[in-house]
């Protein structure tokens, strides 16, 4: 039926190298909205921030008023927030009033001022609305369709 289970404890091994971005999601066909883009950027720095921290009160600001659990609830403090690129808002709106976006998220697992910290870095899909100049999260995904995870 398509859907991932794992099967066993996951392990470490040796880096394959870094992959690179694979571009701006193609599902979203559209063009993007680079204005909307810029502003949503400095917003997902914001909401990721609290979203990794499960900070409630901070999510509050980000988050739409009927967001989803899966944006509300966050990542408990298991890992820090290292950088957010890639962000790619679709120009069109989607019938309830959202608009689709992207963005590749960096997350530090340890103490960043450490080189040994662990980064991984992850690709999300947004749905958002803009409520008069601000930007909310109404809902997320980790990954992008065809990434395989989701």
């Amino acid at each position: 039926s398509g859907a991932v289970a794992v099967a066993a404890t996951p392990v470490l091994g040796p880096s394959a190298g870094r992959a690179s971005f694979p571009g701006i999601d193609p599902t979203l066909n559209t063009d993007i909205d680079k204005n909307a883009s810029a502003d949503l950027a400095v917003v997902l720095n914001g909401f990721f921030t609290a979203w990794a921290a499960s900070d409630t009160a901070a999510l509050d600001r980000y988050v739409a008023q009927n967001a989803t659990p899966q944006a509300r609830r966050g990542l408990g403090g298991a890992v820090t927030l290292g950088e957010v690129s890639n962000v790619a808002v679709s120009a069109e709106t989607n019938p309830d009033g959202t608009r689709t976006a992207v963005a590749t998220v960096q997350w530090i697992s340890g103490d960043p001022a450490q080189p040994t910290a662990a980064r991984t870095t992850q690709t999300y899909r947004l749905f958002v609305i803009k409520d008069g100049s601000l930007w909310s999260v109404q809902h997320l995904n980790a990954g992008t369709p065809g990434s395989g995870s989701g």
